[in-house]
């Protein structure tokens, strides 16, 4: 049940795990297009269980937004992908075929990519570097390869096209 407290503040009494559960199915069908009477029938519920259950649930999230916390949650991603990059760039070191190589890398450039928006759009980082060294992400050892992958790579951009990483 739901109650307010002296300051107004609506907070959901104990409860138990189940129903809790049940509230957040309740508002998960409810949210698909179920009708309340099809969720009451299908629960074995009145309709006006269903609604309360309807109401606890919204509580619920309320309740769990407002413990959410941003720092932690943008932490936990940024360690991931660090991660990965890290991973990625281990297994290239360990690995012995070129086309394994090329896709570490690959898997190394997107997650880079992928940190630089997560910095970016969270203002974490504001300026976008203007110059990117090719040579660095060049999966050839063969120097005549190294030179006209750069170059490919100059013109893809200078063209527009998009390069992942890059």
């Amino acid at each position: 049940m739901i109650s307010e407290t002296p300051q107004g503040d609506n907070k959901i009494k104990a409860i138990s795990l189940r129903r809790k559960e049940r509230a957040l199915k309740v508002r998960e069908m409810f949210e698909t297009g179920a009708k309340v009477g099809e969720i009451a029938k299908f629960f074995g519920i009145s309709e006006r269980m269903a609604y309360l259950d309807l109401n606890v649930a919204k509580r619920l999230n309320r309740e769990l937004i407002d413990g959410f916390d941003q720092g932690e949650t943008l932490g936990g991603e940024i360690a991931f992908w660090k991660q990965v990059c890290r991973q990625a760039m281990r297994d290239y070191s360990l690995s012995q075929s070129e086309s394994s190589k090329i896709g570490f890398l690959r898997v190394a450039s997107e997650a880079r990519a992928k940190l630089m928006k997560i910095y970016q759009d969270t203002g974490l980082i504001t300026t976008v570097p203007t110059r990117i060294s090719l040579e660095e992400g060049n999966p050839f050892s063969d120097p005549e390869f190294r030179k006209e992958y750069a170059a490919l790579m100059k013109k893809a951009r200078e063209k527009g096209v998009k390069i992942f990483g890059l």
